[in-house]
């Protein structure tokens, strides 16, 4: 017989593992779910396996050393999408690094054939226009006469172009041809044509050599992935439209260039663009030339003597003050000395985005500055006769 103190023992013990049994029961412990994953579709390519990747702060990263090239180095990946129709071969809604991923998806991968171009007999004229997203190098010094023949072969299909062993000083027109990313110049190139690559929506890389002299009109006009382009010395004139809706890009004009205008519109709807240094050379900037660089705070102006209408904008212009600031009053004590009072004389120094021409009597003056605050305007009427400033 037992005790009442060890019945009383083994009761308690029998009422503590119940408990324990039922509150277990209502609060189970919840396994650690798994990190959500994607899956990589390589497409068929038959010595790789797609595989899955881990979700990491709402995106994913492609790993490093993931096959990009295909197993008998014929082809390469350009991009990732995130539909593919098998009935109809087509990619939808390209996926770029950074993008939102969740769980469960799937990226595909896009191929691009691979040209290699040796000798002339590799491209007679003969050839047929790529049919198929489709990497292409140069790979002799072919100069200019394949220019036509390039124009022909491209149909709009390259992905990457390298041209720097092909000795050319000038460019196929490579103009609307939204599936490029990549340009490699060669070192002998001296002019980039007008409407070069006008269109190139997914242009995103290329250097320019300094050997160019040349830019053309609407060259780059477009290219809203283009992130950043160094302008060479020799360019003396960045022309109308060249950077039109770079939404993307940084420019770098060299210092030493002997660059004297800015064309029309060169620079329009330019987003990014926070700074820029202008060589001393430059003394005509055209018509929205800046129009729209929303983000451009800082632009010297001391030489400058012509500004086009709505040159600046929508622009900022903050710490441009300084620069406007002295050149609009350079330019008032020269007319003030060398011009006799009762010469009729307005000028109209405006806002960022109202710069106005002077008009002298019987020929234009435009002034190269802008007091950049909302209230601030010169007007000079009569030169003297009736004058009004206001700050």
């Amino acid at each position: 017989m037992f005790t009442d103190h060890t019945l009383r023992k083994k009761v308690w013990v029998a009422v503590l593992a119940s408990s324990l049994a039922f509150f277990s029961c209502k609060n189970p412990v919840t396994p650690t779910p798994a990190a959500p994953t994607v899956t990589l579709d390589l497409r068929g390519e038959p010595t790789y396996e797609n595989c899955t990747v881990t979700i990491s702060n709402g995106t994913v990263t492609i790993p490093d050393g993931f096959p990009d090239v295909s197993s008998d180095e014929s082809r390469v990946i350009f991009a990732w999408y995130k539909t593919y129709d098998e009935a109809t071969d087509s990619y939808l809604d390209e996926w770029n690094p950074g993008d939102p991923a969740r769980g469960g998806m799937t990226l595909y991968a896009r191929w691009a054939d691979k040209v290699t171009i040796k000798n002339a007999g590799a491209i007679a004229l003969t050839i047929t226009p790529l049919e198929k997203p489709t990497v292409v190098s140069v790979e002799y010094a072919c100069g200019d006469a394949l220019i036509s023949e390039l124009k022909t072969l491209f149909n709009k299909q390259v992905v990457y172009l390298d041209l720097e062993k092909s000795e050319m000083t000038s460019l196929p027109l490579l103009q609307e041809s939204e599936l490029l990313e990549t340009v490699k110049l060669p070192d002998t190139l001296k002019t980039i044509p007008d409407y070069a690559f006008d269109g190139c929506t997914r242009l995103k890389t290329i250097d320019i050599p300094d050997s160019v002299a040349s830019i053309g009109t609407a060259a780059f006009r477009n290219c809203k992935k283009l992130s950043s382009v160094v302008v060479p010395e020799n360019v003396t004139e960045i022309k109308n439209e060249t950077f039109k809706v770079c939404t993307a890009i940084t420019v770098a004009l060299n210092a030493d260039a002997a660059m004297t205008q800015i064309g029309e519109s060169a620079f329009e709807d330019c987003w990014t663009i926070s700074t820029i240094t202008l060589p001393d050379t430059v003394t005509s900037i055209g018509a929205s030339a800046f129009k729209g660089c929303k983000a451009l705070a800082t632009i010297n102006l001391a030489h400058v003597t012509t500004v086009g209408a709505s040159a600046f904008e929508g622009a900022s212009l903050q710490q441009a003050d300084r620069f406007l600031l002295l050149a609009a009053f350079r330019i008032l004590l020269c007319f003030f000395f060398l011009y006799p009072r009762e010469q009729h004389l307005c000028i109209v120094v405006g806002i960022a985005d109202r710069i106005r021409s002077a008009c002298l009597a019987d020929r234009q003056t435009a002034v190269p500055a802008v007091l950049n605050h909302k209230a601030a305007f010169v007007i000079l009427a009569g030169l003297g006769t009736n004058y009004k400033h206001k700050l």
